[in-house]
């Protein structure tokens, strides 16, 4: 998964992508249920092109996403960057958004911040 909007998108990315099909099928075959972990920074104008590329290559599979972040130049406020990618990732479909809190990037997050996100 992509560390940064730099790294979205690239081949390191689509061949995860690729390997997550292939290892969704193989479980299927079995009765394994799968659920697909995607990308958590993406460019907000990339986010449907992702989703739609999920559910192509692993069969429509359960996709949960961390927001996706839209942007690398908040830290403090990964939460609501976070908030925004979840919101236009949940347009398309996503089966499931985990929370990001303030402190992603920058520490461990305490109650407060777990509330926040």
């Amino acid at each position: 998964r992509p560390g940064s909007l730099a790294d979205a998108n690239d081949a390191a990315q689509l061949s995860e992508l690729m390997t997550l099909g292939e290892l969704t099928k193989i479980a299927w075959q079995h009765d394994v249920q799968v659920m697909i972990e995607g990308p958590g920074h993406v460019p907000f104008d990339t986010v449907r092109m992702n989703i739609e590329m999920e559910k192509a290559i692993c069969q429509n599979a359960p996709f949960y996403t961390l927001g996706p972040l839209t942007t690398d130049t908040a830290p403090g406020y990964d939460h609501i960057t976070s908030a925004i990618g979840g919101v236009e990732i949940a347009r398309y479909g996503t089966a499931m958004l985990c929370y990001v809190t303030p402190k992603e990037h920058l520490g461990l997050p305490n109650k407060d911040d777990v509330k926040q996100g």
